[in-house]
């Protein structure tokens, strides 16, 4: 490992490769966060040089890359560990730059430039050579787009992406710049050409091609960031795969990650993660039958990870499989008009009810371990769950400890034969009489209904969904004789 403070100068200048993995997430910085602090810092570092303090630097923080062995004659190549989103900035805020002076004609300032963005002609074996930086698949349409378009940068002619929008608040802001004292902007070209290149300061970590990059990763990443327990995740399941099938593995079991909706933050009790880790840390529980906080998602899954037979090459086709049906259940839980298999049903009743506590449970009934499984136990399994949430709800039982009740369930009937499973779920409600498990009968129900300020006393949702029950039971769903008519719309 070496470390030391360098400039975007000596970063960019020599002939190299900077190769931002397939698996780190897409390029997410924003105006508001890192864009306008970044160019404001550039304009005060300028003011400091000119008028106190010739030697002024500004850092910028760190980066982590690590050593790529390539063939005879070919040019250095490494593997940006940490601190993509930073390269991906200055090579953004280079070109932008670069495109202001050219449109200018200032073209000896833009000369300085080129050789930080765009590698000599000799050395190019293929187009993606010309770039000294390679983002993650994701970004690369957007990236080549802007780095590659003719000054003066039209940007309506390119398809609209975060990369664009970066390049375009630099170039607008180094052209205000600019142009706010005319009469000396050659020097003042100058003077930003020099400051972004040789004056902001970066503390940049090489590794050889051996040492572990993600210890050094996690160290940077994994307390008290921004980066989700599904980023962590997916860095360390890529890091452990074997090279030649990386690539392979990534489109065919990840990519579905990251995509809007697994991206999306979704609230779980009162704290937001991203859907994506939502589901990990559910699937974890259910494949380890226990009860742990999702802060907790990334070390338990690199110790479970690290524990099972197969390793991350077998996990991720269980990952794909699992987080395919979570998806087409929740999804098709939405669905507001037509009948509903009795899973979507269920998830749209727990969802009215603010509880996704049961989700391990479900992902556990649809893992291939339990195939066996009659159809007629599966929906009587939901039933018996169903009942439970809702007489608590209904009887105002407290839900602290509901994941915990699910968890000790699910060790309860893991290992039981297929045909004992739905039994053991009924013994097990009927049997727990504590506070956080009991399951309410029928006369605590009775009593409480026939008391409740019902309109006042039960959330709307949950008002709903009890006439909806009771409109679809006289229409015979969701099961019985069913009317022509159809089951009720939901959600209305």
């Amino acid at each position: 490992m070496k470390t030391e403070v360098v400039k975007p100068q000596e970063i960019f200048y020599a002939p190299t490769r900077l190769l931002v993995p397939l698996f780190q997430r897409p390029y997410v910085w924003k105006r508001e966060r890192q864009w306008e602090p970044l160019w404001q810092d550039i304009v005060r570092l300028i003011e400091v040089l000119s008028k106190h303090d010739t030697s002024a630097t500004h850092f910028l923080g760190a980066i982590v890359i690590q050593q790529v062995h390539t063939g005879l004659g070919s040019m250095a190549a490494w593997n940006v560990i940490d601190g993509q989103q930073r390269l991906t900035t200055l090579q953004v805020l280079l070109d932008a730059v670069h495109s202001e002076l050219e449109r200018r004609e200032l073209h000896d300032e833009a000369a300085r430039i080129v050789p930080l963005i765009e590698n000599p002609a000799n050395m190019l074996r293929s187009s993606e050579d010309r770039f000294k930086l390679w983002p993650t698949n994701r970004d690369r349409a957007a990236f080549s787009a802007v780095m590659t378009a003719s000054a003066p940068v039209d940007y309506t002619v390119i398809e609209q992406s975060q990369l664009r929008d970066a390049h375009r608040f630099f170039a607008e802001a180094a052209r205000e710049w600019l142009d706010a004292d005319e009469e000396s902007v050659n020097e003042r070209a100058y003077v930003l050409v020099a400051t972004i290149t040789d004056r902001l300061e970066i503390a940049s970590i090489r590794l050889d091609a051996h040492e572990d990059a993600q210890a050094i990763f996690e160290t940077l990443n994994g307390r008290n960031t921004p980066l989700s327990a599904a980023d962590l995740i997916k860095n360390f399941v890529f890091q452990q795969m074997p090279e030649a099938v990386t690539e392979r593995a990534y489109f065919d079991y990840w990519e579905q990650f990251e995509t809007s909706w697994w991206e999306q933050d979704v609230t779980s009790g009162r704290i937001k993660n991203t859907r994506s880790s939502l589901f990990l840390w559910q699937w974890l529980v259910a494949r380890m039958r226990d009860d742990f906080p999702i802060r907790e998602v990334f070390t338990q899954f690199k110790y479970y990870a690290s524990t099972h037979p197969g390793g991350v090459v077998e996990l991720l086709p269980m990952i794909r499989r699992a987080a395919s049906r979570y998806r087409e259940i929740i999804e098709g839980a939405t669905v507001p008009a037509g009948e509903l298999t009795r899973i979507q049903l269920f998830s749209y009743r727990i969802d009215a009810l603010s509880t996704d506590v049961a989700r391990p449970l479900l992902i556990w009934l649809d893992e291939p371990e339990q195939a066996t499984i009659s159809d007629a136990d599966r929906v009587r399994i939901l039933e018996i769950l169903e009942s439970w949430f809702m007489r608590r709800a209904l009887a105002k039982a407290p839900s602290q400890g509901s994941n915990r009740a699910i968890v000790d369930l699910l060790r309860q009937i893991a290992n039981l034969p297929a045909a004992e499973v739905a039994d053991a779920v009924e013994g097990f409600f009927a049997s727990n009489h504590t506070a956080v498990g009991y399951w309410p009968g029928d006369d605590e129900v009775r009593a409480v209904l026939s008391e409740a300020r019902a309109y006042t006393g039960y959330r709307r949702s949950v008002q709903r969904i009890v006439f909806e029950a009771l409109e679809d039971a006289k229409r015979g769903y969701p099961d019985g004789r069913r009317l022509a008519m159809g089951p009720i719309i939901r959600g209305k």
